[in-house]
């Protein structure tokens, strides 16, 4: 979304939804009303659309990647076949969107992402230096100390769980962000 009234290039936000969430567009419309070119994805593959019938959850894109939050389950598939690897990519791709885009200013994108978005947005800072600043809101890493999920990597078992943590922990990307957060 663009603010309806607008002069020169504009700051951008890329929005990042926690679990359970969806492309939200009372959040980009939030960011326009101050100003800011937005843009917000559903990283699970999902359109923010209820399915028939249905008070929860979101339609799934014919073309969708994984199920998103956590994947913990899928440890031991290919990296491609996670839901982070999707999700990131995502991300990283609404970014060059709007990079792309005349009405927005590539030198003033910014980042945030609440809960597993805010997982996201840590994974995304250490990986995408093109970012203005990354603002993650709780939900961001360390997953394997003392996090609501420690019974999940206990339940794994310890190489299970390391593997894991190794691969999508935000703990091993964030080290590498240079952007102010």
């Amino acid at each position: 979304g663009l603010p309806t009234e607008r002069q020169g290039r504009l700051p951008a936000m890329v929005l990042v939804h926690g679990g359970g969430g969806t492309a939200f567009r009372s959040w980009v419309q939030t960011w326009n009303s101050r100003g800011y070119a937005a843009l917000a994805m559903d990283t699970s593959g999902g359109v923010p659309r209820r399915p028939e019938g249905e008070t929860k959850g979101w339609q799934r894109h014919p073309a969708s990647g994984p199920m998103g939050w956590g994947g913990f389950e899928t440890v031991d598939d290919p990296p491609q076949d996670h839901w982070t690897y999707h999700a990131v990519a995502a991300v990283v791709l609404g970014h060059s969107l709007l990079r792309s885009m005349p009405e927005v200013d590539p030198e003033r994108i910014g980042l945030t992402g609440i809960s597993w978005g805010g997982y996201l947005a840590n994974i995304v800072a250490g990986v995408d230096d093109r970012f203005r600043f990354a603002s993650p809101v709780y939900g961001c890493g360390f997953l394997g100390e003392n996090s609501a999920w420690s019974g999940r990597f206990a339940a794994m078992g310890h190489e299970k769980g390391m593997k894991w943590l190794r691969r999508w922990d935000p703990s091993q990307y964030v080290v590498h962000a240079g952007m102010p957060m």
